[in-house]
């Protein structure tokens, strides 16, 4: 079903949005590879004027301001407990001093559709293990182990910082906690760039690799019970 937006009046824009409401930022990246993937950033309102938005990115979010260029359009999803609401907006500018972006009057999504793995903004520490790249295999790492932390998690992968550039391609284990559980999962890297706004030097986002049941149905219930805690905060 194809999705149509229908762009905000000035009364409805001030309805809407108020000064301080956390709203979460989404924006589209094509890796080296090729492949798609939606980041998805917290961030709240500073400025409502003229029919324009401007936000601001929250920690722990870090971002990557080179994704955020002129005329490029971005998601914005905002609602409460019982319901989201979608928007698609152009940025004007950005002031990244301010960790802000200007934004034009948001257009709302009036046929919904689901994305598919979305992202939640989720910092925990990861220690994670080589073991093989193409076609070499790296056994003799599997006792040497990296440290980082994650950026955000969805059910098909995490993304995770650290002072190492990992190749895209590399088959690595990463270990972290959910829910005060030990995980341990295997993950091919999709995409590897520097990180923005980090103490750690590098962006690595990591697609896991069949996970069991059980893993699968933990890191579901942690992303409902962080949508949830986002939605909450959120007030229309």
């Amino acid at each position: 079903m194809g999705s149509t937006y229908l762009r905000l009046n000035p009364a409805d824009l001030i309805r809407i949005f108020q000064p301080n409401q956390r709203v979460a930022v989404i924006i589209n990246r094509t890796g080296d590879d090729g492949e798609t993937e939606q980041r998805s950033f917290n961030a709240k309102i500073v400025g409502i004027a003229n029919q324009q938005l401007v936000v601001a990115f929250l920690p722990p979010s870090y971002v990557d301001f080179s994704l955020f260029r002129t005329g490029r359009l971005i998601t914005i999803e905002t609602g409460r407990s019982n319901g989201m609401f979608t928007f698609k907006s152009k940025i004007i500018s950005k002031n990244i001093a301010d960790g802000t972006l200007c934004l034009e009057s948001p257009k709302i999504l009036a046929n919904t559709e689901r994305r598919r793995n979305p992202r939640v903004p989720f910092t925990v520490p990861v220690i994670y293990r080589v073991i093989s790249y193409r076609d070499q295999n790296l056994d003799h790492l599997s006792s040497k182990i990296g440290l980082g932390e994650s950026q955000d998690l969805s059910e098909g992968g995490i993304t995770l910082l650290t002072d190492l550039k990992l190749p895209v391609g590399l088959i690595l284990v990463v270990e972290f906690t959910l829910e005060n559980e030990d995980v341990s999962l295997a993950g091919i890297v999709r995409r590897s760039a520097p990180a923005h706004r980090s103490h750690h030097r590098f962006a690595i986002g990591i697609k896991f690799l069949d996970p069991s049941a059980e893993y699968q149905g933990l890191i579901s219930r942690t992303i409902e019970k962080y949508t949830e805690r986002f939605r909450k905060n959120i007030t229309l």
